[in-house]
């Protein structure tokens, strides 16, 4: 990030706006912890800032759906590297990472721990039965949890502000959004403040765009990034946009 960003995101960070919002967010990962909540991680820059906080409050378990690991794929769709970058931002933020994988993806559990190059990933094969969202649940469960905290932005989309509004949560644990309330600024900002590493596609794509604010996780995957993936398809993974009618309560 070059210094004129950084100096923008600083700025931010030092007004009493930027200061009330995430005290609130601290707090509201508090309460998250403190329901026995694992972190959802996706890897993004909104879930980075989640688990960092939900870590600072004492529960640093943090579980991520695997996307990528080339070997054995029927669908890869996060590159090897970017991956491997996942794995590296929750340990740095403090995390435990359990990554779940599907049964399609790799012959057994070895296997895919093998294919995590990070010290401190535990990797779980899924039976395969539901949907992926409540595969990682199933997984939770068995580390003793029953709810989960998401990185769910209010601002990022009117359907996730609606679903934050209506309460609607996706398989059958109770979900927390303590970042629901934050701003783009806010995320950037907090990235900033605490030196908190993120993708490096953000990089090259902020670049292209001119600038960081309006990059989401799926914009690192448009055509103009090269990448070569389908965005369309993406959204749904890593923005939580599937239609998930079967695991709506």
């Amino acid at each position: 990030m070059d210094d004129r960003w950084k100096e923008t995101f600083a700025a931010w960070a030092a007004t009493d706006e930027y200061a009330e919002r995430i005290n609130r967010a601290k707090n509201f990962c508090r309460d998250a912890a403190s329901g026995g909540a694992y972190t959802a991680f996706s890897g993004g820059k909104d879930s980075t800032v989640l688990l960092h906080m939900m870590c600072a409050a004492g529960q640093p378990v943090a579980i991520h759906w695997d996307f990528g690991r080339p070997a054995y794929k029927r669908g890869n769709i996060i590159p090897q590297e970017m991956a491997d970058e996942i794995d590296a931002i929750a340990i740095t933020c403090g995390a435990e990472l359990h990554v779940v994988t599907s049964h399609t993806n790799w012959p057994n559990a070895e296997a895919a721990c093998a294919s995590h190059p990070s010290a401190g990933v535990t990797v779980h094969v899924s039976d395969g039965h539901g949907h992926w969202i409540q595969g990682c649940h199933n997984v939770g469960r068995q580390l003793g949890y029953e709810a989960v905290a998401v990185g769910l932005r209010s601002e990022e989309s009117l359907k996730r502000a609606r679903r934050i509004r209506a309460g609607i949560h996706l398989g059958d644990m109770r979900e927390y959004w303590p970042v629901a309330h934050l701003t783009e600024m806010d995320v950037w900002a907090y990235i900033v403040q605490h030196d908190l590493p993120y993708l490096s596609a953000y990089e090259s794509k902020a670049r292209l765009n001119g600038g960081y604010l309006g990059l989401r996780m799926t914009s690192l995957f448009r055509e103009r990034s090269g990448s070569g993936i389908d965005a369309s398809a993406l959204d749904g993974v890593l923005q939580w946009r599937h239609k998930y009618s079967e695991l709506i309560q």
